[in-house]
C-alpha cells in the first residue's frame, strides 16, 4: 500500500489513539476494507485478537470469542474506517497526481483477474 498523505496518516493514528489499537492494527483494517470494497474485510493483527472477519451490516468475528468488547472496537473501526473510504479521503494531495495508468483512490483500484479496459491496460 503506498504512503498516505501526512493529514491521511494523522487521522489513523487519532483513529488508533482512541480505539485504544496500534496504528498497524488501523492499517491492517484498512487494507482488509480495501480489498473488500468498504463493505467486508478479513483480518488477522494481534491487536484485534487475531484471525478475524467483519461485514457491514452486523457480523463480526473475532479470534478471542470470549470478549464482546474486542468485537465491538474492531465493528466500530471497520464502520469508521469504511464510511472515510466512502468521503474518498484516501486520494493523493492536489500537488501530487498519481502516477500515468493508476488510480488515485485505492478503494476503486480494480483486481489483477479484470478485464484489462478496467486495469488501465
Amino acid at each position: 500500500m503506498p504512503p498516505f498523505a501526512a493529514p491521511v496518516r494523522k487521522g489513523l493514528d487519532d483513529l488508533a489513539r482512541r480505539h485504544d489499537v496500534s496504528p498497524g492494527a488501523v492499517t491492517a483494517l484498512l487494507e482488509a476494507l480495501i480489498q473488500g470494497k468498504r463493505g467486508m474485510a478479513q483480518f488477522d493483527h494481534p491487536d484485534l485478537g487475531g484471525a478475524g472477519q467483519w461485514m457491514r451490516g452486523g457480523m463480526t468475528m473475532v479470534g478471542d470469542l470470549s470478549s464482546p468488547a474486542l468485537k465491538g472496537k474492531v465493528d466500530r473501526l471497520c464502520s469508521e474506517l469504511s464510511a472515510l473510504l466512502g468521503q474518498q479521503l484516501f486520494l493523493s494531495p492536489p500537488d501530487q497526481a498519481p502516477e500515468p495508468g493508476q488510480q488515485d483512490n485505492p478503494a476503486r483500484q480494480s483486481s489483477p483477474g479484470a478485464p484489462a479496459q478496467e486495469r488501465g491496460g
